[in-house]
C-alpha cells in the first residue's frame, strides 16, 4: 500500500511507481520486506521501517529498485 493511501490523500502516479518499486523488489528477492500479522502493524512498517536489500542483490539491482 502507497504512503498516499496510507495518508488518506489524493494520490497520483507516485502511487504506482511505489508499487512497480514492491513489484520489483518482490521479483528479485522473493518475499516483501514489509510483512506482519494484522494490516496496522504492515501499514506502521511501511510509514517506518526502511527496506532491507539482502547482500546477494547486485548494486545494479538495488540502484533499479531505489530509483523508483
Amino acid at each position: 500500500m502507497a504512503f498516499e493511501m496510507l495518508r488518506k490523500v489524493p494520490d497520483d502516479h507516485s502511487a504506482d511507481i511505489w508499487n512497480l518499486e514492491v513489484f520489483l523488489y518482490d521479483m528479485l528477492v522473493g518475499p516483501l520486506p514489509l510483512i506482519g500479522n494484522l494490516q496496522q502493524e504492515i501499514n506502521d512498517k511501511i510509514k517506518r521501517e526502511a527496506i532491507y536489500y539482502p547482500q546477494k542483490l547486485t548494486a545494479y539491482c538495488k540502484a533499479v529498485i531505489r530509483s523508483f
